[in-house]
């Protein structure tokens, strides 16, 4: 089963707010990861409207989410399009994928590729 997590960083004194909010988190993915799930997790950083800035990569949030979970967590080049589809396809459970920052374009990300979607974002999903 693949399980997308969804959680939102997007304060600019995120260093601090990322690593309390990621702490809370850990629960809920070590529990999927101990139930053979495959994990998407996606977020979003700051305000780029739909540009790409290296500044605001998840690819540290990915770096410590991996140090949070002691579980490899591979890092999306995008959050969309094929050669995101395909590594989402090629999960295997136990492992872990997390889509670059959703605010780098301004459609809608299809979450058609999970089989079970999580939200812990609560009032900011849309």
């Amino acid at each position: 089963m693949r399980v997308t997590r969804y959680s939102p960083y997007s304060v600019p004194e995120f260093a601090v707010d990322l690593m309390l909010s990621l702490n809370r988190k850990i629960h809920t993915l070590t529990y999927a990861l101990e139930n053979q799930a495959a994990i998407i997790v996606s977020s979003h950083l700051g305000r780029p409207k739909g540009k790409r800035v290296p500044e605001l990569s998840l690819s540290p949030t990915a770096k410590r989410l991996s140090e949070l979970l002691q579980h490899k967590v591979q890092m999306s080049p995008d959050c969309i399009g094929p050669e995101v589809t395909c590594l989402a396809e090629a999960l295997k459970p136990g492992q872990v994928l997390m889509l670059e920052n959703l605010h780098f374009h301004e459609q809608m990300v299809n979450i058609q590729i999970v089989h079970l979607f999580i939200d812990k974002a609560y009032f900011v999903l849309y």
